[in-house]
């Protein structure tokens, strides 16, 4: 009875490790030079100075559609008055600070997966996912999933600060 058992249970044994005919991938998944570039010059254009509001809209649709704005540098009516008193500082480790008026929030910063189309700022309380319309040495617009709804979303326009 033993035999018969240690039989059966070797034939299973040998039965499970068959081989079937796979092959490693021979496909390379990289990151190219050029990627880390791009990364490398984003970086610098957004650790180069501090940022600050030049405008910030609810409801933005897109670029012809910008929605309700609450704050526009240099305007007189202004509904989120509190926003020109803000800065954003990035670093280089990846550290920033948002100064609003006496308020300070830090956080940590990244873009995602190696491409600068969207911006990470992770906060106390939660991350921002920024997902950047324009980015240069003078602007930083982006827009901004706000609220229960996927749909509702908010467009801020950041320029160097003065």
């Amino acid at each position: 009875m033993k035999t018969g058992f240690y039989t059966v249970f070797i034939l299973l044994l040998f039965a499970a490790c068959e081989k079937t005919n796979i092959e490693p991938s021979t496909e390379n998944v990289s990151a190219s030079s050029e990627d880390f570039s791009k990364i490398s010059k984003a970086e610098a254009l957004l650790t180069a100075h501090q940022w600050m509001y030049k405008a910030f809209y609810m409801n933005y649709v897109d670029q012809n559609h910008e929605g309700n704005p609450l704050f526009m540098r240099g305007a007189s009516n202004n509904q989120d008055k509190i926003l020109a008193t803000d800065r954003f500082t990035f670093s280089s480790n990846h550290d920033f600070v948002q100064t609003e008026g006496k308020y300070v929030y830090k956080g940590t910063w990244h873009f995602s997966n190696g491409i600068t189309s969207t911006l990470f700022m992770k906060y106390d309380w939660g991350t921002d996912e920024d997902s950047i319309i324009n980015f240069n040495a003078n602007h930083l617009n982006f827009i901004q999933s706000f609220g229960y709804h996927a749909d509702d979303h908010s467009y801020t326009e950041l320029i160097p600060a003065k």
